[in-house]
């Protein structure tokens, strides 16, 4: 009798180890799987470009005359120069085209090529592979720029391929551009040009395509945010062994805005601090020039004319193996309050619309450009990943855990646009890289594990004993 309140306690002890193990087993097991998906994502490869082993042309492109009217069917561009074979990637920062996007080279008998001509449903683009806008459509025998699908009116075209950028290094003196209307491209080699249905990404090489001074990337996905809005997600790379000084780029447009072509009212505002010109003067794409900087200030609806616009970003010092990243965007809404929506809605402070002088509203289309520097937490994703022909797919690009938002990779060698020499910390990142993994709750398991065992066995031994 005397033993009997022992071997009770010695019983419950046996039996609170054996519900320890059948609560805790479970629940590692679960945290393990959790963690899977996350390793997986983490290591999975970047998609090798598809447009190394494709056809390329053999001549350099002539410079093409601007057509007389939108319609007017031009000559086929001539094709651009052969590039060489793409190095491998500098092993900075993250892709810019997402995770698992599906690319491929342009089709050579595609009515666009060697552009392409790309749609979200609603905007209409026309991108030359150097990743400037404005190609000719053989079949529709007409240029496509920027094109609202609702009306067939488009925004650039009508007075030729005037729309294009400039990348360069004032220190170097290196310097690239795309500007079809004024000479074709200048000191680029294109790496590589994919494309699908909905999405176009170009990669060129700027300076002595044996020792190239910028890789620049242009990645253009339809806005998860907007449908009025197509994003142009844009990456410039130091490839150099030493600092550039003084890094450059400018966006230039010839606004054309139909129905209204030549006679156009447009604005340009000015709100961001790497904008260090803007304006409605005519320039070419040197950002070498003595015009690179130029301030001319917010402007209202000036016009009616034929008008561009243009804008200079300066990003200063960019250290060996580093890079730049921010956002543009073209669009064109049903009207200009519409328009202004849309650019409020993708975060652009600086922006340029033009409208047509046929009505006070901006109707039937306004179209836009704007710029954003690279915004943390407000990551335009490219497309749904399990899908890359469809723009739609609901994604919150709030949530970094999002795979159509994160793209898995390290950003400590970018820089932020306002301040170019100050590294975005990788250890921001860490929730868009799927570092929150359950490892931890793994380790707390299987200690808890040990320890229910231990006590199953002490508790079995003692009341044997009793």
């Amino acid at each position: 009798m005397t033993h009997l309140p022992r071997a009770s306690a010695r019983a419950a002890a046996l039996l609170a180890g054996a519900m320890l193990c059948v609560v805790v087993t479970p629940g590692a097991a679960l945290a393990d799987e959790s963690a899977e998906p996350i390793t997986t994502t983490e290591s999975a490869p970047a998609p090798e470009p598809a447009s190394e082993s494709a056809p390329e042309p053999a001549t350099a492109s002539a410079p093409e005359a601007a057509p007389a009217s939108a319609s007017a069917p031009e000559a086929a561009p001539a094709s651009a120069s052969a590039p060489a074979a793409a190095p491998a990637p500098a092993s900075v920062g993250r892709s810019a085209e997402g995770p698992v996007t599906a690319l491929a080279a342009p089709d050579p008998t595609d009515a666009c090529f060697p552009g392409a001509c790309i749609s979200n449903g609603t905007v209409h683009l026309g991108v030359n592979d150097e990743g400037s806008l404005i190609v000719y459509d053989g079949e529709a025998g007409e240029l496509v720029g920027l094109q609202q699908e609702s009306t067939g009116n488009d925004g650039l075209r009508a007075g030729g391929p005037y729309e294009g950028w400039g990348v360069g290094d004032a220190g170097t003196g290196v310097s690239g551009q795309s500007l079809k209307a004024l000479g074709g491209s200048s000191n680029l080699t294109v790496e590589s040009f994919d494309v699908t249905p909905t999405t176009a990404t170009s990669v060129v090489t700027v300076g002595d395509p044996q020792a190239p001074t910028f890789r620049v990337t242009h990645a253009f996905t339809p806005s998860l945010l907007d449908p009025n809005v197509y994003v142009i997600r844009v990456r410039i790379e130091n490839l150099t062994d030493g600092t550039l000084d003084d890094v450059r780029y400018r966006r230039v447009m010839d606004w054309d805005a139909e129905p209204t072509a030549f006679s156009e009212l447009v604005s340009v505002v000015d709100r961001d601090v790497a904008v260090v010109g803007a304006g409605t003067d005519f320039v070419d794409a040197n950002v070498l020039g003595s015009d690179f900087g130029t301030e001319q200030g917010d402007v209202d609806d000036r016009g009616p004319d034929d008008l561009v616009a243009h804008f200079d970003l300066g990003f200063g010092s960019l250290a060996a193996g580093d890079f730049v990243e921010f956002f543009l965007f073209y669009g064109v809404a049903p009207t200009e309050a519409e328009a202004l929506d849309s650019l409020a809605t993708v975060g652009a402070d600086s922006y340029s619309t033009a409208r047509p002088s046929s009505s006070d509203d901006g109707a039937p289309g306004t179209y836009f450009f704007g710029y954003n520097p690279f915004p943390e937490g407000l990551e335009e994703a490219p497309v749904d990943p399990t899908d890359p022909t469809d723009p739609t797919d609901p994604v919150d690009p709030t949530d970094p855990s999002d795979p159509a938002v994160s793209d898995g990779g390290d950003t400590s060698n970018r820089v932020t646009p306002a301040a170019a020499t100050v590294p975005v910390s990788a250890a921001a990142q860490l929730p868009a890289t799927g570092a929150d993994s359950m490892a931890p709750f793994v380790v707390a398991g299987v200690a808890l594990l040990a320890g229910g065992v231990a006590m199953v066995g002490l508790g079995r031994r003692r009341v044997e004993q009793a």
